[in-house]
């Protein structure tokens, strides 16, 4: 079990450094979840920092265009990603 948990841990590191080299190219937006892991940031964290439940967090990572313009900006400054860059509404 070890090195099953080991290998997922490397994935999830190469995962997170691609995400972020993707980000430093300016060529993407994306989607709040995998900026939140590239910060290292847990679900739980987030909501406190936004002082709101972690229910409500994680329904805003899936339908992320009920984030009002507010908080929007705020987890752009937390995550430290422009806010053009984050995935908060549809085309």
């Amino acid at each position: 079990m070890h090195n099953v948990e080991k290998s997922v841990d490397n994935l999830q590191n190469v995962e997170y450094a691609f995400l972020q080299e993707v980000v430093e190219m300016g060529e993407e937006r994306i989607p709040l979840r995998a900026a939140r892991m590239i910060r290292g940031l847990t679900q739980q964290e987030m909501a406190n920092k936004l002082n709101v439940h972690v229910n409500t967090y994680a329904a805003w990572e899936k339908k992320p265009e009920g984030i009002s313009i507010d908080k929007a900006y705020e987890i752009s400054n937390i995550l430290k990603f422009p806010i053009d860059s984050l995935i908060f509404f549809e085309n």
